[in-house]
């Protein structure tokens, strides 16, 4: 008589332990779920829900379409008054849920950092930072995984870098040389790498249209780096009062 194959079940907690860390966070609490004994070796935490969480509304099936926000003229696609917005969710890293936009205030879902990631952003891959035992030495939790670590200087440096990018749309100067010069110096300073090998006369050359080209460019790289790098920290409006973040009179 055949014996039946060994089920997953049946596997040595150490094997459980190698195979569990390869799930993405939403397998994880999945498994956890499924017996005692996956639960009892998972034990998932508050951190590995919110994990989950920020991973389901990324999947449009649970948490509708990824909008897009661009900064320099405030446009939405989609907007406020098309039907996606209804089937749209957003994690609250306070209450665990998923919750409408009409939960949250407009910072929490278009600034950069606490909107929905773009696709194929770092922000938007999956990551666990689960581990089993804790002699090893652990994962970064998800927001320290996501986040740069860069200075605080740096940081203060690619916000003025995507603020020129997203929001300098006015005209350039169009006589003085010397303005257009303190303009590049600025895009070059601020580190934007489409403008660091112009030269000044390079610089004048360029049109209104080909600047916009580039600004843009620059613009769609930093959103593809941080877009969703904070938003383990957003939370709805119902916990930001609760946590008297927000007056009593609003």
């Amino acid at each position: 008589m055949k014996s039946d194959p060994p089920s997953l079940g049946s596997l040595p907690v150490e094997i459980l332990c190698s195979i569990f860390r390869l799930l993405d966070p939403i397998g994880l609490i999945s498994i956890s779920q499924t017996n005692s004994k996956f639960r009892t070796v998972v034990q998932p935490q508050r951190t590995h829900l919110l994990e989950r969480l920020l991973e389901l509304e990324c999947q449009e099936e649970v948490g509708g379409v990824t909008p897009v926000f661009r900064s320099k003229d405030n446009h939405l696609n989609p907007d406020f008054s098309s039907k996606e917005w209804y089937a749209m969710r957003w994690a609250c890293s306070a209450c665990l849920r998923m919750l409408p936009h009409t939960a949250f205030d407009n910072h929490s879902i278009l600034r950069l950092q606490y909107r929905k990631p773009l696709p194929g952003s770092p922000a938007a891959s999956s990551y666990t930072s689960w581990e089993p035992i804790r002699k090893w030495k652990p994962r970064k939790p998800y927001h320290l995984y996501k986040q740069q670590s860069d200075s605080r200087d740096e940081d203060r440096k690619i916000r003025r870098r995507y603020d020129l990018a997203s929001k300098w749309n006015t005209l350039r100067p169009n006589h003085p040389v010397r303005d257009r010069g303190a303009r590049l110096a600025s895009f070059q300073h601020s580190g934007m790498t489409t403008f660091q090998g112009f030269s000044l006369d390079e610089y004048c050359s360029i049109t209104q249209e080909e600047e916009q080209v580039l600004l843009d460019y620059e613009a769609r790289l930093i959103e593809k780096e941080r877009c969703g790098s904070r938003r383990h920290l957003r939370k709805c409006n119902e916990c930001r009062f609760r946590r008297g973040e927000l007056s009593s009179a609003m």
